[in-house]
């Protein structure tokens, strides 16, 4: 094990950073994205703040959806054996009925492939895939881009953060 060969074609030039840098200088997720002046370290820090404002306007997003279709569990009913009366949020009585989240086969596939899903789930890969790019640029170890990250969650929240009416964060993916 001692006899192998450490060297590795193109290591030498592009070792990755371990510590936090203010440099100018750097790779971002792939080397055509090589930052090697002022100006373009500025453009790539607005883009990846812009970027964070964006990722927690989309997490407020995901979150509406999901309370307007919680919301749409219930439907009003005039008369049912199966209705329960419900306290409304301005105080007056609801009857509504549950709709069963458990059911026959087409049940289970209507909630699957409704579009309310497939647009959560489309909403779902885009919050997994800028949330895990902007991680990757956190890794850069840049304090530039860093801060730029950093900045930009904290004026999404700011922006977006009020929406959330419970201050649960049901789609918390940093």
């Amino acid at each position: 094990m001692d006899n192998m060969d450490h060297n590795m074609p193109n290591m030498d030039m592009y070792h990755m950073q371990m510590w936090f840098y203010a440099g100018k200088d750097v790779i971002i997720l792939w080397k055509k994205w090589e930052v090697q002046e002022e100006w373009q370290l500025a453009l790539s820090c607005v883009f990846w703040f812009l970027l964070a404002v964006g990722y927690e306007g989309l997490k407020a997003l995901r979150n509406e959806l999901v309370e307007k279709l919680s919301q749409q569990k219930y439907v009003v009913t005039s008369s049912s054996s199966a209705s329960v009366s419900v306290q409304g949020a301005q105080g007056l009585d609801v009857h509504t009925e549950k709709r069963s989240l458990v059911g026959s086969n087409g049940d289970i596939f209507s909630r699957i492939f409704c579009i309310n899903h497939a647009v959560q789930t489309f909403l779902h890969l885009l919050q997994m895939a800028v949330g895990y790019l902007m991680m990757l640029v956190v890794m850069t170890f840049n304090v530039w881009l860093f801060v730029s990250v950093i900045l930009g969650f904290t004026l999404g929240y700011f922006l977006f953060g009020w929406r959330n009416p419970h201050g649960q964060l049901n789609n918390e993916h940093h």
